[in-house]
């Protein structure tokens, strides 16, 4: 009797040792599994000022963001595992999940989590989607999920879920567009002066060919002839172009 006594409680014991260690890898993890990989918490990593966007890896074109270290496809598989997008709190656990097929049950259209207010959502064909963002560790991309309150949350770096281009990248890839009031007129450099000479020439269109900072050079039409000239889009944090890919400020 005495032996098996001891057994049970020995059985007892290992079972509740089990569940503390269980809980203690749970409470004090230092890492989190993204895309089977374990990377540091954003609470324990180190984070600098950036500035860019983030957009889910897929849509990088490779021959545009090269520079950056385009990672190539090198499995189908990755494209259509890794439709569903995560964003993080900063103690690695999951704030929102959310798929980029219009068709997914879990598409960002048919699960939209009303928190969720990036810079940039167009529907128009699968979702694409733009986060603005605010600071960059070795592991993760601090981005802000609601524009008006500018709360932030974290993207994982160096996965094939995310990644991120400047906005130069996101500027030059538009088509071309009608131009708008407010930044209608012409300047020969950035700062510098107005093109008197194109002040009042009705451009229809304008190509956005680079981009310097606040300002793009941008190619017109007017008087039948091209035209060119440099043009601030944003002042600061505001943005003041309202057509870049649809946004509507």
């Amino acid at each position: 009797m005495r032996f098996i006594k001891h057994k049970i409680e020995s059985r007892t014991f290992s079972f509740l040792l089990s569940l503390f260690l269980g809980f203690s890898s749970a409470a004090f993890s230092q890492e989190v599994v993204v895309v089977d990989q374990a990377v540091p918490l954003p609470n324990n990593e180190e984070f600098k000022e950036a500035d860019g966007l983030v957009i889910p890896w897929r849509w990088s074109a490779c021959d545009e963001v090269k520079a950056q270290g385009c990672r190539e496809m090198v499995r189908g598989e990755f494209y259509f595992d890794n439709f569903t997008l995560p964003i993080y709190n900063s103690d690695g656990s999951v704030w929102y999940s959310f798929g980029i097929l219009t068709e997914d049950e879990n598409s960002l259209r048919k699960n939209k989590k009303s928190e969720f207010k990036p810079l940039f959502i167009d529907y128009t064909l699968n979702i694409d989607i733009a986060l603005r963002l605010v600071r960059i560790s070795d592991s993760w991309y601090e981005v802000e999920i609601d524009e008006d309150t500018r709360e932030a949350k974290y993207v994982p770096r160096k996965t094939v879920l995310w990644d991120n281009v400047l906005w130069e990248y996101w500027l030059v890839s538009m088509g071309s567009f009608p131009p708008t009031e407010s930044v209608s007129l012409f300047h020969d450099k950035p700062n510098g002066k107005v093109i008197e000479d194109l002040a009042y020439v009705d451009i229809r269109k304008h190509k956005i060919l680079k981009c310097d900072g606040d300002w793009i050079y941008v190619f017109g039409v007017g008087n039948g002839q091209p035209q060119y000239g440099w043009i601030k889009w944003r002042d600061g944090r505001k943005i003041i172009f309202n057509r870049i890919k649809g946004l509507d400020f």
